[in-house]
């Protein structure tokens, strides 16, 4: 390997010099050939006595493309560059592949572009890493990121060496080298995330994985609003817990209203799932979004959003998800997801490292899931019947009361107007509720639904909720109204609402 190193370096080199090199190179290859040539069951002593003769020729004809190659040999430019730790390495292997593309050798030509990026990103780190140790801000963090860089920087150099010497699969040396230069990407946005003037004072590890970190919910109700789900609940934490190692993707699937969010958000905060996934995040996807908000949105679950992570490119905010997941056992929450341009935007930013991590998939529309999750993996939500209707209603008003026997036959007419819709039950219950517990003020609200009895069960919530707005006091109405104006989950200032 070493004379197709020294050949393919030199081009201004005498005829007598390029014959000395191809009569080396077939000599190498005649030995290894020659003894690879005999199985060592099959060596016998006339086999032994006709290798030693043509070992001892070779080795004449060694001796004399020795002193040949000793003149060529001093010709070599050196690499005089010391192999010393840390960065005198990683300054070592930036010098290396500096002199590596000035050769322009034929072996790497066709990956000039992934070594100079290599060459790039290497003067970057040891410019900003000798910076912070100067001015004596190394931490845990910072060195942990060294101890990387410097795993990286040597299997960097292995991979190189093999492409010169064209020891391998061109392809999978393609594939290794770009896995090296993306890592390297990597721990390159790290470091730019320990520059002092992002944080104000000092350098800080911005990486702070809140591992429990609750989201901000859109809709997490009593646990009297959940009681029904209780079942399909543990059923897809058993799910998330077990089965492949394999990164899954795990769906809930039924009409508005049904209950989705809500199931998705006991999930979330079961204690189990809590104490089994090292990283939990939550991210609203709904028709209108953007990937930038998303990957903002899921970013905030795991570290700390410092102003320069809200300046880097998508392209940066996905490597940073990437590796702020990478060999964590997570569950990302997308909730609400109406396509799958979604799950396109953000997949390559879910690493799979066959460790368990899981993806919670909430949406109106089997179609569009079912295209991502495994029928074995579909959790469909099923209308409440009547009896869990008007049981939910019983739990809304009377949490601590019975029911007067004078109020069930009317609550179950109402529950049953409900037409199994969670969404729709809550909301009339809240209506009930504000009004006297009296047969009569409750027969007027089952008066007020029979005229609206439509088989649709999201047009008939819709029909609820216009209701439930029409018994609103007015300033509570204008309230209401006023807070249309503001984006569905999206965060209200608080100064727009003073």
């Amino acid at each position: 390997m070493v004379i197709e190193i020294v050949f393919n370096q030199f081009t201004e080199i005498t005829e007598d010099e390029r014959l000395t090199l191809t009569c080396t190179e077939e000599l190498a290859s005649g030995v290894t050939s020659v003894c690879n040539s005999f199985p060592a069951d099959e060596i016998t002593e006339e086999v032994m006595n006709k290798m030693g003769l043509w070992l001892f020729d070779s080795l004449e004809k060694v001796q004399t493309l020795q002193t040949k190659l000793k003149g060529l040999y001093l010709r070599v430019p050196m690499l005089n560059f010391p192999k010393t730790p840390a960065l005198g390495f990683i300054e070592f292997l930036h010098k290396k592949l500096k002199q590596l593309l000035k050769w322009n050798l034929d072996s790497v030509a066709h990956l000039t572009n992934h070594i100079e990026t290599i060459s790039k990103d290497f003067e970057f780190l040891i410019s900003h890493l000798i910076d912070f140790k100067e001015k004596g801000a190394e931490n845990h963090g910072l060195k942990e990121l060294c101890t990387r860089l410097i795993h990286v920087a040597h299997e960097a150099e292995y991979a190189i060496d093999s492409l010169v010497v064209k020891s391998g699969d061109e392809w999978n040396q393609f594939l290794w080298l770009y896995h090296i230069s993306e890592e390297i990407r990597l721990i390159k946005m790290q470091v730019r995330l320990f520059q002092g003037k992002a944080f104000g004072v000092g350098i800080q590890n911005a990486v702070q994985t809140t591992r429990h970190e609750i989201p901000r919910n859109r809709a997490s109700g009593n646990s009297e609003d959940v009681f029904i789900l209780n079942d399909q609940q543990k059923a897809i934490v058993n799910r998330l817990k077990r089965g492949s190692p394999d990164r899954d993707v795990i769906s809930i699937v039924g009409m508005p209203g049904i209950g989705k969010t809500t199931l998705a958000n006991q999930v979330y905060n079961d204690v189990e799932i809590v104490g089994y996934f090292h990283i939990r995040a939550w991210c609203y996807v709904s028709q209108v979004y953007t990937k930038r908000e998303l990957l903002l949105e899921i970013l905030n679950h795991i570290v700390q959003l410092a102003d320069n992570i809200h300046a880097m490119e998508d392209e940066d905010l996905e490597l940073l998800l990437c590796q702020s997941l990478r060999r964590n056992r997570y569950l990302i929450l997308m909730d609400d997801v109406w396509d799958t341009g979604a799950w396109d935007d953000l997949q390559r930013s879910f690493p799979n490292d066959q460790n368990g991590s899981r993806i919670l998939i909430t949406s109106r529309l089997s179609d569009v899931v079912s295209k991502v999750t495994l029928e074995s993996d579909l959790f469909k939500l099923n209308p409440l019947s009547d009896d869990e209707s008007w049981e939910l209603i019983r739990m809304k008003i009377f949490p601590q009361q019975c029911c007067r026997e004078e109020l069930w036959e009317v609550g179950r007419e109402i529950a049953r107007n409900c037409q199994g819709l969670p969404l729709s039950v809550v909301a009339i219950a809240g209506l009930l509720k504000g009004r006297n517990m009296k047969p009569e003020s409750w027969k007027q609200i089952a008066r007020s639904l029979n005229p609206l009895i439509i088989n649709d069960p999201q047009t008939r919530c819709m029909e609820i909720f216009e209701l439930s707005y029409k018994n609103l006091p007015d300033y509570l109405k204008a309230c209401f109204l006023y807070l249309a104006v503001f984006q569905e989950d999206k965060e209200i200032p608080v100064q727009k609402l003073t």
